[in-house]
């Protein structure tokens, strides 16, 4: 198995008003707070939402595209974020065209910068399948700000050799079996 981190890469679409560090609104160049990914976040930069109750504010951004080489079998997004007072309420979906997967709820009980990943496994996707790749957060919760201060994407994926080697040696281990199986019924009595 191998990996590839995924980076934001522009913003797609938006609903209610995210902002960046400066207050710009969305759409612009929001996803470029929040590009460096959990292995060196920058905590002065961040994309947020101030809420009125009972809305939905939800934004989604492109990924850069995957390179890999081999079958993809599941997606990891992490994120470093926190409210200014209760519990965040954030959903998180990723989309290759349609959304792949259910969706993912962050609900954690601290307004302190926590760091959260979730992962969609059982998948069988090509890089190609993943070329359009797109991670939306929606925020739900009513009057409070919602603060994300990085997103990153893992791909774990089979090396295409690894995918046949393993098929190789499962038809030999087929084979070796097969052959024992039917050199023994031959030599039943």
């Amino acid at each position: 198995m191998a990996t590839e981190t995924l980076a934001p890469n522009g913003d797609a679409a938006c609903a209610g008003t995210w902002r960046d560090t400066d207050g710009n609104n969305c759409p612009g160049d929001i996803y470029s707070d929040i590009d460096e990914g959990l292995d060196a976040i920058d905590n002065s930069d961040y994309a947020y939402v101030i809420q009125a109750p009972a809305a939905v504010f939800a934004i989604k951004f492109d990924l850069e595209n995957p390179t890999f080489s081999g079958v993809c079998t599941s997606i990891r997004v992490g994120l470093r974020n926190k409210t200014s007072f209760g519990t965040p309420d954030l959903t998180v979906r990723i989309y290759d065209g349609a959304q792949i997967g259910g969706d993912k709820t962050i609900s954690q009980t601290t307004t302190e910068k926590t760091d959260w990943t979730s992962s969609w496994t059982g998948l069988s996707k090509s890089a190609a399948d993943l070329a359009d790749l797109q991670v939306e957060l929606e925020s739900t919760l009513g009057s409070v700000s919602q603060y994300v201060y990085t997103l990153d994407v893992e791909i774990t994926y089979v090396q295409i050799d690894q995918v046949n080697d393993v098929d190789q040696a499962s038809i030999s281990e087929i084979n070796d079996t097969a052959f024992g199986s039917v050199g023994s019924i031959n030599d039943f009595p």
